[in-house]
C-alpha cells in the first residue's frame, strides 16, 4: 500500500517543484497561483485527516470464515464494516492483515467511497492456502484518504480475530500390514469402549451405588428380589503408536519437497486411515517440544491430532534415539508400534529390541534420505536404494523417496 501511495507523493512533489521553477524563471502569476494551491492542498488535507483521524465515528469490522481447510484449498471470506456514529464516512480503503506464510497471494483491498450510519458495507473474498499451519487473522488496516484527490491518508487497526487451522493434504490407503490384536482383562461395569469390538457378555452381580441402569437385568432381579446388574469384559482390541521426530537438522529437501512435510503428511495419512478403521490412535513426537497425544479414537482424537499436525515443525534438537529412550514407557504392551524415520537413523531402532520382550509389533515407515539430500531423481537408482536398504534391515520396512506418489506406496503388492 506505502508504495502505490509513494508514486503519488513523487508526482505531487514533482508538481511543487515544476512550478516553483517554472515561477522563479517566468516570474508569471499562473505558476505562482497553482504553487500556493498545492501548498494549501497539502497544508489542508492534513489538518482534515488528523480531525477525521480522532473523530471518526466508531466503526464495526466482523469477518466470517471455515476454521478449518485443507492444504491447497480455497478459503471463502464473508465480512462486514459497519458506521456506529450519526455522521456518514467517505473515501476510505480497507486492506486484509494476513500473518506470513497463510497464502501466497496479496491481501485484499477494497475501496469504499460512502459509508452512511446503519448501512453496512458487505463484501466477500478468498485466498488460496497452500501451507499447512494454525493462523490468526488480527485484522484490518482502514486508510483514511483526503476529500479531494486521495493523496494523503492517515490509517488505523481494527482487530478482528479469526484462527483458520490448514490441516496437511492427506492421501488413501488401500492396503496397510496387519496390526497386533491384543486383549484387556475385565473392568466390570464401568468399562468403557477402547476400540473396535464389543464388550462380551462376563456374567451378573448386586447392584452398586452409581451404575448405570441400563445394565440392570430385570429377570434376575425379580427371582433374587434385588437389583442384579450385568457385567461385560473387553476381550479384544487393535490399538497403534504413531512415533516420530522432526529434527530441525536432518530437515532435508526444499520447499513441500522435505522430510517435515513428508513425514507430516504420512503421519496424517495412517492417523486417519487406522481411525476410519475403529483403531485406537496414540501419538508420541517430538518437534521443538514432546507431544504424546494418549490412544483413542472417534471424532474428537482425529481432531486433536490434525490440530497437531497442521502446526508442527522442524524444530526438534532431540534424535529418534533419544525419542524413543523418552518416549519408551509410553508404548502400551499389546500394541502395534508404528515408527516414521530416515533410513540413516536404521541404528537407532536397534533400541527398539526389548519390544518383542512387551509383545509390541513394530511397522517402520522409512525415508530415504539422500533423495532429498541430493536430489535423486532416477526412478530405477531409488528402487534400487529401496531394496538394498531393506536387505540391510533384514525387516520388510515401507520406503518412500522423495517425489514418490505416496498413495501408490500402500499397494498390496509391497506387502505380498
Amino acid at each position: 500500500m506505502f508504495g502505490l501511495f509513494l508514486k503519488k507523493w513523487l508526482v505531487f512533489g514533482l508538481l511543487v517543484a515544476s512550478s516553483v521553477l517554472a515561477a522563479a524563471r517566468t516570474q508569471i502569476t499562473v505558476f505562482y497561483f497553482f504553487f500556493w494551491a498545492l501548498v494549501c492542498y497539502l497544508l489542508l488535507s492534513i489538518i482534515y485527516l488528523i480531525l477525521y483521524y480522532y473523530f471518526i465515528p466508531p466503526l464495526k469490522i466482523s469477518r466470517n470464515c471455515f476454521g478449518k481447510i485443507t492444504e491447497g484449498d480455497f478459503l471463502d471470506l464473508r465480512c462486514q464494516i459497519e458506521n456506529k456514529g450519526p455522521l456518514f464516512i467517505f473515501n476510505i480503503i480497507i486492506e486484509d492483515s494476513l500473518p506470513e506464510g497463510f497464502s501466497d497471494e496479496p491481501a485484499r483491498r477494497f475501496f469504499i467511497d460512502s459509508l452512511f450510519s446503519a448501512k453496512p458495507f458487505l463484501f466477500n473474498y478468498g485466498y488460496h492456502c497452500p501451507h499447512r499451519g494454525i493462523y490468526n487473522l488480527l485484522g484490518f488496516w482502514i486508510y483514511f484518504l483526503d476529500p479531494l484527490f486521495g493523496i494523503f491518508y492517515l490509517r488505523r487497526f481494527y482487530p478482528c480475530n479469526s484462527t483458520v487451522t490448514i490441516c496437511p493434504r492427506t492421501f488413501p490407503i488401500q492396503f496397510f500390514p496387519p496390526l497386533k490384536r491384543g486383549h484387556l482383562p475385565w473392568y466390570g461395569i464401568k468399562t468403557s469402549r477402547i476400540s473396535g469390538d464389543d464388550d462380551e457378555f462376563f456374567g451378573v452381580r448386586e447392584y452398586r451405588l452409581g451404575e448405570m441402569i441400563r445394565r440392570i437385568h430385570w429377570q434376575s432381579s425379580a427371582r433374587h428380589n434385588r437389583i442384579i446388574v450385568t457385567q461385560y469384559q473387553k476381550v479384544n482390541f487393535f490399538r497403534a503408536t504413531i512415533l516420530f521426530s522432526l529434527e530441525e537438522s536432518k530437515n532435508y529437501g526444499e520447499q513441500e519437497e522435505t522430510v517435515q512435510e513428508y513425514m507430516i503428511r504420512i503421519a496424517a495419512s495412517v492417523s486417519r486411515y487406522l481411525l476410519s478403521q475403529n483403531i485406537a490412535v496414540e501419538l508420541i513426537a517430538h518437534d521443538g517440544e514432546f507431544v504424546h497425544i494418549p490412544s483413542s479414537r472417534g471424532s474428537q482424537q482425529e481432531e486433536n491430532l490434525s490440530t497437531f499436525f497442521a502446526k508442527a515443525r522442524a524444530k526438534s534438537k532431540l534424535d529418534l534415539g533419544e525419542l524413543i529412550e523418552e518416549a519408551f514407557r509410553y508404548v502400551p504392551v499389546d500394541s502395534t508400534l508404528i515408527i516414521i524415520m530416515l533410513d540413516r537413523d536404521w541404528d537407532k531402532v536397534i533400541q527398539l529390541l526389548p519390544l518383542a520382550k512387551r509383545d509390541i509389533f513394530f511397522i517402520p515407515l522409512v525415508l530415504v534420505a539422500s533423495s532429498f539430500q541430493y536430489g535423486v531423481k532416477d526412478r530405477a537408482v531409488l528402487d534400487e536404494i529401496k531394496i538394498t536398504l531393506a536387505r540391510k534391515m533384514n525387516l520388510q520396512p515401507i520406503m518412500f523417496a522423495c517425489g514418490d506418489n505416496l498413495r501408490e506406496v500402500f499397494l498390496r503388492k509391497i506387502y505380498a
